[in-house]
């Protein structure tokens, strides 16, 4: 595809209302520049991009500031802050991948060419003392032996992944909810100051300055799977943060690694864990049960299979997601009443009949009743 729309008027076209990565790639396709849109007729924007209040709202932004915009971009740049929009050379290509990914990025560090060498690592925030200490050596196993541990920064097992990997002498890259120049929990801010010192990363789709907000906090998890061959959730939960980034690795064809919760008086035990590795997922016992499974063929969940005995069971609100996120993280509430949900529909695909031998499962219409690998 031809490259005509450039950095501004990405930034530009993503802080119009109801217009995201899709309509700014069709919209790319036949104009060279957010002007040649603002002056394009009606009719031939919806014929690009169909009708609807989101053509209104692209002709209302011929007031726009573009100053603004350039000076925000010299800012940043100015804070050694790069941004790049999703038609530039150093955006990530993997995230392309994505069915939304993010018009415009904003990195503070160097980030990696090759995924193959980048492991996700994320979990719950309130991590039993055992999960945190297993995460902590998986993130340190896995730099000692050169691979790249990618996180969110959040408290918990995000934190303990990230001083992992630097206890190992390696990089961490670190996927935020917030602007990359203002970290959120507070107390991790020489952490990130660590990640990026050590040739790590931090990577935002929200702008220097932004503080966190609840949405990005769920949304990132995406980046996080989608940069990296594999992800290790720690002590998962469903309708968490971290059951957003399972999903979305099943989707794209990541490995997942589960470090379950141990004791069932916990109150992090959840047969979600079990479910996941009941599955495909390879159970993490040992930082060595992660090394030894990165180059073989298991680890794989059928995307037919996680979207009716999981996600079927379940649909994840976004909504409820972030109130449980902001409690944790003391985040205030916002007031954004829009639900939105995955749901198994959200992907193409046929259910099939479970072909494991040996394997019983007892369903209750149209779902599937928990059955433990560990009972």
């Amino acid at each position: 595809m031809y490259i005509m729309l450039d950095l501004l008027d990405c930034l530009i076209l993503q802080d119009i209302e109801q217009v995201g990565s899709e309509i700014i790639l069709k919209l790319n396709s036949r104009f060279e520049s957010i002007d040649d849109i603002w002056e394009s007729p009606r009719s031939e924007l919806e014929d690009i991009i169909g009708g609807g209040e989101v053509v209104n709202n692209i002709l209302k932004s011929k007031s726009i500031d573009k100053k603004k915009y350039a000076s925000s971009i010299n800012l940043a740049r100015g804070k050694g802050i790069q941004i790049y929009c999703i038609f530039d050379e150093e955006y990530p290509g993997v995230l392309k991948d994505l069915k939304d990914p993010p018009p415009v990025l904003y990195i503070k560090g160097e980030l990696p060419e090759d995924i193959n060498k980048n492991v996700a690592i994320t979990g719950a925030r309130n991590i039993t003392h055992h999960g945190n200490r297993l995460t902590r050596d998986c993130g340190k196993t896995l730099a000692e032996n050169g691979y790249i541990v990618i996180s969110g920064l959040s408290r918990g097992a995000d934190t303990a992944a990230h001083l992992g990997a630097l206890d190992g002498g390696g990089r961490t890259i670190a996927v935020l909810g917030s602007g990359v120049d203002e970290i959120y929990p507070s107390e991790n801010d020489e952490l990130s100051k660590d990640i990026v010192n050590n040739g790590g990363a931090l990577i935002s789709e929200s702008p220097p300055g932004a503080g966190c907000q609840d949405l990005r906090l769920k949304e990132r998890n995406r980046l996080i799977s989608c940069l990296s061959k594999a992800v290790i959730a720690a002590e998962v939960k469903e309708k968490t943060g971290t059951s957003i980034a399972v999903q979305h690795a099943v989707q794209l064809g990541r490995k997942i690694f589960v470090i379950p919760v141990l004791r069932e008086s916990s109150t992090n035990y959840t047969n979600y864990q079990k479910d996941l590795v009941y599955l495909g997922a390879i159970n993490v016992l040992d930082p060595a049960d992660v090394l030894n499974n990165l180059l073989n063929d298991r680890g794989y969940i059928e995307v037919s299979d996680f979207l009716h005995f999981i996600s079927n069971d379940f649909k994840i609100n976004y909504n409820e997601i972030a109130e449980k996120e902001t409690k944790l993280n003391s985040i205030p509430e916002t007031d954004d009443n829009n639900e939105r949900f995955i749901l198994k529909d959200s992907i193409s695909s046929t259910k099939k009949e479970d072909k494991r031998k040996g394997k019983k499962k007892h369903i209750e219409g149209d779902k599937i009743t928990k059955l433990s690998m560990y009972s």
